[in-house]
């Protein structure tokens, strides 16, 4: 049985002085109310007659219980884009001049919000952004559209 030590629900085994295989199961799970993960695991377990697939088995259901998060994916955001860039342009706006202002305003809630509004933020991946501009582009002129390409660096549809 290897040792997976660092994976999604890492199995750590030792053996004790009276030759006994000891294991346990490292796992993440997500904070409640906070934006982070722990570190977690379960009690020192006797493994010594087990087989590497009932190891396999406990690991499992362990993961299943838990609802264990993988550490390498993004923390899940309670927020939606939408509440988030209206809460944005409330705190950050007023620091700017009106007609700046009013770009941003009309930037975010022609363009941004109904675009993005729906989706939670981890969601917003590059991809995304150029699968929503390249079908914004659609939409303009092709004067327009062969401006905003060589901005953005994109081919022309």
């Amino acid at each position: 049985m290897k040792n997976r030590k660092g994976q999604l629900g890492g199995i750590e085994v030792k053996m004790t002085q009276s030759n006994r295989k000891m294991a346990r199961i490292h796992y993440w799970n997500d904070v409640p109310g906070e934006h982070a993960r722990k570190r977690r695991d379960t009690k020192w377990q006797d493994v010594t007659n087990w087989s590497d697939n009932q190891l396999q088995l406990w690991r499992m259901q362990v993961i299943a219980e838990a609802g264990v998060q993988d550490p390498r994916k993004p923390i899940p955001s309670e927020g939606k884009f939408e509440s988030l860039a209206l809460e944005w342009l409330e705190q950050n706006l007023p620091r700017y001049k009106r007609s700046f202002r009013r770009t941003v305003a009309m930037f975010a809630y022609r363009y941004l919000i109904p675009a993005f509004g729906a989706m939670p933020i981890e969601e917003i991946t590059g991809p995304v952004v150029i699968r929503v501009i390249r079908s914004t582009l659609a939409s303009y002129p092709a004067a327009r559209c062969k401006y905003l390409c060589m901005i953005f660096s994109l081919p022309c549809p």
